[in-house]
Parts: structure tokens; C-alpha cells; sequence
């Protein structure tokens, strides 16, 4: 939730920089003014830690998967080895 939250923020960030610089470049024929470059780099460092949340959810959702899978294949195993035990001759198990 806190990646899609940062994603949006960083957004409207870039949003209002670039609605900044157009009015101050229309209004005042400034190219590169300095608040408009602090408000890309802020953007730029909200993107940074977004894709840092978003790379740990991904992490943390392959070891889930990871684990699910694991264990899906334990109990695969123990029914396969359940079956096949009970298949036997009761003087074959002795």
C-alpha cells in the first residue's frame, strides 16, 4: 500500500514541477528556474524510495510463494508415500 501511495505522491510532485516551470516560463521567460530542478529531485527520491517498497514487497512475496510451494510438495510426498504404503501386502510391511 505504502508504494502505490509514494508512486502517487511522487506523481503529483512531478505534476506540479512541471505546471510550475510552464507558468514561469510563460510568465517570466525563466528556462531552468531553481525551485522547478528541487522539485524533480524531490520527485526523483520519492521514485527512489518507491521502487526500494516495491522491491521488498516482491521479495517478501517470493518467499511466501517460495514457502507455499514448499510446502505443497511435502504434502504431494506424504500422500504419495501414504498410498503407496497402504497398497501393500500386510506380510510385506512385517
Amino acid at each position: 500500500m505504502w508504494a502505490h501511495i509514494m508512486n502517487t505522491v511522487g506523481s503529483l510532485i512531478y505534476l506540479c514541477a512541471t505546471a510550475l516551470s510552464y507558468r514561469l516560463y510563460t510568465n517570466l521567460k525563466v528556462v531552468y528556474p531553481n525551485a522547478v530542478l528541487i522539485l524533480f529531485m524531490l520527485g526523483d527520491l520519492v521514485y527512489l524510495f518507491d521502487a526500494y517498497l516495491y522491491y521488498e514487497c516482491c521479495q517478501r512475496d517470493k518467499q511466501d510463494y517460495d514457502a507455499n510451494t514448499e510446502q505443497q510438495k511435502v504434502i504431494k510426498l506424504n500422500l504419495v508415500k501414504q498410498l503407496t504404503t497402504e497398497n501393500l501386502p500386510a506380510d510385506e510391511n512385517k
